[in-house]
């Protein structure tokens, strides 16, 4: 979709100093465990069984690969202060305009899962959710015809927590994001709402 600044596992790295890649610690007194390991065929002995359940852990960092960008554009496009730059009876086609927005929280929850296959089958589809919070401090917006054409995000702060139905997996505190000073998306955004062409919306 577009050229974005990268993935959350690329720009909120871990606090103690890691990888996401290193995976979660699930243990057995984790509320999680038992959810994760539910459905995994019985195998004999304790380690062997709590071995999958890491084992399946590892692969969960894989869902923070979701792309920022997307996530920050997806909170923008809902801000109703731009809705009136789709106006093209204000606004021509060919005129851009930077809209500066000053602090602004922006709140992404996305719902990935994680498929479970032992032996070549499917055992089990575990579901998560992430929460992406995300603080700025003033951004640079470029809007043509009624998309966001480009961004300079300016100062940025981002926090997530990865659940397995209501129990945290992982979690980052707030932490400076260090985003590249401007980025141009392939496909323009399109704001929702107004009347981009002129004629009445649909």
């Amino acid at each position: 979709m577009s050229s974005t600044p990268g993935t959350v596992d690329e720009l909120m790295p871990p606090s103690h100093g890691g990888s996401w890649t290193d995976g979660p610690i699930v243990t057995e007194a984790h509320p999680a465990f038992g959810i994760i390991a539910r459905n995994l065929p019985r195998v004999d002995g304790l380690l062997a069984h709590a071995a999958a359940v890491r084992a399946i852990a590892a692969r969960i960092p894989d869902l923070l690969r979701l792309d920022l960008g997307v996530a920050l554009v997806g909170g923008w496009k809902k801000i109703a202060e731009l809705q009136s730059y789709t106006d093209a009876k204000k606004y021509g086609p060919e005129e851009t305009i930077v809209v500066e927005l000053t602090r602004h929280i922006i709140t992404s929850v996305n719902k990935p899962t994680l498929d479970v296959i032992v032996n070549s089958v499917k055992v089990d589809t575990l579901p998560f959710e992430l929460k992406l919070t995300v603080t700025l401090d003033g951004a640079l917006l470029t809007i043509r015809a009624g998309k966001i054409h480009s961004v300079s995000p300016g100062a940025c702060k981002g926090s997530f927590e990865l659940k397995c139905e209501g129990f945290s997996i992982l979690k980052q505190d707030p932490a400076p994001l260090r985003l590249p000073g401007s980025w141009t998306f392939k496909e323009p955004v399109q704001i929702p709402g107004g009347n981009v062409s002129g004629t009445s919306p649909q």
